[in-house]
């Protein structure tokens, strides 16, 4: 991911190197804002990209509402004001991580975070963070992240359950019970590296699975791929919980187009 530091004027150079210095930011760009700043800003909107703007969050919000069409596919957007006082969350900070990213800016900088999502302000993780913090994937097939939120938000309490190899930690809001309990008839979080049919839950994928694979010289990708979709189904795993795929070393650039797919 791509970060784009957009101050809007030439004195707040100096935060911006700041900024640009934090090695969790890197790649980089600099883009002078108080330049032509619409055309600039068309340039880098991008979905792989944050955006942080620093100066004024009115200037930041007029200058960014035409652009913004969808949050999934929208840039992350921090504005950190020019007195370098508040790092402030304008878009993505569940979809794109952009929670996590302000509080280690601000931790960095000495800045006061700024998130006013809807289940941080009442204290609690959204299911994002929780499967950002335990390392895992998020799988929402029945779109049912808004109504968790929802119901977070309103004080009640989420299960989350759990497979016996996973153990999840304790996270406020959240009841933690073991998948062998009859499954809860409202939305919850399932944490678990195998497919199954349940049509309340979010499932948080654990990069719990290493293949390890061997072939001949005359070898097809394709058939290669089949074999591997194939595995994967029969055993009723999620791809998303695979972390690694082993092989000899010779043998790896043969494998990369599949791994980087």
């Amino acid at each position: 991911m791509k970060t784009v530091i957009f101050p809007f004027h030439k004195h707040y150079a100096l935060l911006a190197k700041n900024i640009a210095d934090l090695n969790f930011l890197q790649p980089v760009q600099f883009v002078e804002g108080w330049k032509n700043s619409q055309k600039n800003l068309q340039k880098k909107w991008e979905t792989d990209v944050v955006l942080i703007f620093i100066g004024s969050l009115g200037i930041a919000t007029r200058l960014t509402a035409p652009f913004l069409k969808n949050k999934r596919t929208d840039p992350g957007i921090i504005v950190i004001d020019g007195a370098a006082n508040f790092c402030i969350v304008v878009n993505g900070g569940h979809s794109r991580s952009m929670n996590t990213l302000c509080r280690l800016i601000a931790e960095q900088l000495q800045l006061i975070p700024v998130i006013t999502t809807g289940t941080e302000a009442c204290g609690y993780l959204s299911p994002e963070e929780i499967t950002e913090r335990l390392d895992c994937q998020i799988e929402d097939p029945h779109y049912l992240l808004k109504t968790i939120q929802s119901r977070l938000i309103e004080g009640e309490i989420i299960p989350f359950c759990f497979d016996e190899s996973f153990s999840p930690p304790y996270f406020p809001g959240y009841q933690i019970q073991s998948s062998h309990h009859q499954f809860p008839q409202e939305p919850f979080l399932y944490l678990t590296d195998r497919i199954s049919f349940c049509p309340k839950a979010v499932f948080v994928r654990p990069r719990s699975l290493v293949i390890g694979t061997g072939f001949r010289k005359q070898f097809s990708l394709e058939k290669f791929e089949e074999f591997y979709h194939d595995f994967i189904e029969k055993n009723k795993y999620s791809h998303l919980s695979v972390a690694e795929v082993l092989t000899l070393d010779r043998k790896v650039p043969s494998l990369l187009p599949l791994v980087q797919s």
